[in-house]
């Protein structure tokens, strides 16, 4: 085996394992562990509801949310910046020039009526031209049908899009290690994912 099919096989395995944990994760019932004894600490949640992007979903309570207008006069979309609170505030006070590591929903108005993978792999709003892998994995939020995709950037990420109803719907969440908590929480916000 070269290394370039040793590369593959691994980013292979970090698509399955970021990208598809939404998929895994939502046919798995949870069972919680509890080696200490002590009863799990629930996370409370807050939920975004929005008429106008046709959206709603359920994020930690513990992050901020910050809603952003992008683009300009030929097209526009709305991104939604969804970053633990404690991390937001170490960042600000740091005064990095680049955001912390987060989640983000993006919504775009269909106007050329794209399919969905049409809209992931012609667009650059997707950032499929930097995936790591060819690869589109098949999945539902919302009860849409969605694909799945991993790429690299000024961090890695994974990325589910979905469209509905003449919207493009695209949820992604950035990462420094397979271990942050904003990879879980990615997964549990698309579980709560309701497009109306």
């Amino acid at each position: 085996m070269n290394s370039k099919q040793i590369l593959m096989g691994i980013v292979a395995l970090a698509v399955l394992a970021g990208g598809g944990y939404y998929l895994y994760n939502s046919a798995t019932p949870e069972t919680p562990e509890n080696t200490d004894g002590n009863a799990e600490e629930e996370v409370v949640l807050t939920t975004f509801s929005s008429d106008e992007l046709g959206l709603s979903f359920d994020y930690p309570a513990s992050y901020t949310l910050e809603t952003q207008a992008d683009g300009n006069e030929e097209r526009s979309w709305t991104t939604l910046v969804i970053i633990e609170a404690s991390i937001r505030e170490e960042y600000e006070a740091s005064g990095a020039m680049e955001g912390p590591p987060a989640i983000t929903v993006q919504v775009f108005e269909n106007i050329e009526g794209y399919e969905l993978e049409e809209w992931i792999t012609t667009t650059s709003y997707s950032n499929y031209k930097l995936a790591t892998d060819e690869v589109l994995l098949e999945g539902e939020v919302g009860g849409e049908p969605a694909r799945a995709y991993a790429y690299s950037g000024l961090y890695e990420n994974n990325s589910i899009v979905v469209a509905h109803e003449g919207k493009i719907y695209m949820f992604t969440v950035s990462w420094l290690t397979q271990d942050d908590q904003n990879i879980n929480d990615f997964g549990n916000l698309l579980e709560s994912v309701k497009f109306d």
